[in-house]
């Protein structure tokens, strides 16, 4: 059992530009429909000699894993995917606070069809329905660990404000 102790950890947020399947016609229906490049994103941690990948499972909801872990994963597709990585600086994070929010399955992801209809339809005419996606989760992930942000439903609305520089109660990121 790990202590909950908030160590200074490097914060970085990766959002995926090309798929690690190009074929795959959800995917880049998804992006036709929503106008964006950015297919997913994801947190990474760094502890001392530790790094670790918040991830988003569409079936099985959030983990934490390994970074290793996650590049294993990476290396088994045919096709690794492009990053853009947007580096947020340290803040002090409890791994283990983390991991127990983290690792529920009941953070469960929209479904291809609920994403499609908030695309098309849903995000002009209801202002409550708000679909699970990756960038949402971060959005709440990175309020948890201090950062001021807003929350997103797109990852490139995300990406974009992250990229101009985002406060955390601790420090202050200087942005591009």
């Amino acid at each position: 059992m790990n202590i909950p102790a908030f160590i200074p950890t490097r914060v970085e947020a990766s959002f995926v530009i090309k798929t690690a399947i190009q074929g795959d016609t959800r995917t880049r229906f998804y992006q036709a429909v929503s106008c964006q490049q950015i297919a997913h994103c994801f947190l990474t941690f760094e502890q001392e000699d530790k790094k670790y990948a918040a991830v988003v499972n569409r079936q099985r909801g959030m983990f934490l894993v390994p970074y290793k872990r996650y590049e294993w994963l990476v290396s088994r597709q045919k096709r690794v995917p492009t990053f853009k990585t947007v580096d947020l600086g340290l803040a002090p994070v409890s791994i283990s606070q983390l991991s127990w929010f983290i690792d529920r399955p009941e953070f469960k992801m929209s479904s291809f069809g609920e994403n499609i209809y908030w695309w098309l339809l849903g995000r002009f005419f209801s202002r409550t329905y708000v679909p699970m996606t990756c960038s949402l989760v971060l959005s709440y992930i990175l309020r948890m660990c201090g950062y001021k942000n807003s929350l997103h439903v797109a990852p490139h609305t995300l990406y974009k404000e992250l990229d101009d520089g985002v406060d955390n109660h601790f420090w202050h990121s200087k942005g591009r």
